[in-house]
């Protein structure tokens, strides 16, 4: 899986913010996730495009590989995807046209080439198209050696959890919940004194008590 479909293609989203690269269920299934670094002197290939010939040609010729992105016409994807879960095609590259909607249960493994530029939400959908089986399933986080603290984080919190919740919540804490009332989606809330994190339980609290202050004055 690779977050950019031609080499020289601008990839969307970045490992410093941890934003959802374009083209980011808490399903309990047997899976395990790993995440590693490349070597220092990789020659892996740097898009989706290249991967399907890297491993058509090089790796796998004996099995049926396919591609899919965005620019694959809708039809061509719902065949590709059905021969891939009737087993047709082997093996499959993609790009993040494939986080949401897909439900192969045979499907084991995902290797997620450039983990680093994905937020944690689009992490987590992209590993739940495997492990949807009764078999072991397995999820690979390979991300840059240049990997930030917070990347780092992000890694960890994927290969320590499959609960979306417990996922969501660590990505509150690494992004922050952005504005209340405006249009920013990551960052320091600003609510004076308050942490939307730290003070969660008063914060419930105060929104039950204010409920009930409202529903007790309406009914007066």
């Amino acid at each position: 899986m690779y977050p950019a479909i031609e080499a020289d293609e601008r990839t969307y989203g970045s490992e410093n913010d941890g934003s959802d690269a374009e083209e980011a269920d808490g399903r309990t299934s047997p899976l395990r996730t790993a995440a590693k670094a490349p070597a220092a002197k990789s020659t892996a290939p740097k898009s989706a495009e290249e991967m399907f010939t890297y491993l058509s040609e090089k790796v796998y010729p004996e099995f049926r590989c396919a591609l899919v992105h965005s620019r694959v016409g809708e039809d061509e994807q719902v065949q590709i995807l059905n021969e891939f879960r009737e087993g047709k095609i082997q093996v499959l590259a993609a790009t993040t046209v494939i986080e949401v909607g897909v439900d192969i249960p045979n499907t084991t493994c995902i290797v997620i080439e450039q983990a680093d530029r994905f937020g944690l939400a689009q992490l987590h959908q992209l590993r739940g198209r495997v492990g949807r089986g009764s078999a072991q399933s397995y999820c690979f986080l390979i991300y840059s050696k240049n990997i930030t603290e917070t990347g780092i984080q992000r890694m960890k919190a994927l290969r320590g959890s499959t609960d979306g919740f417990v996922i969501a919540e660590q990505d509150l804490k690494l992004r922050g919940p952005g504005e209340m009332t405006g249009t920013v989606q990551a960052g320091n809330l600003q609510l004076g004194i308050a942490d939307i994190e730290r003070d969660r339980d008063i914060l419930v609290q105060a929104r039950t008590d204010a409920f009930e202050y409202m529903r007790k004055t309406l009914s007066d």
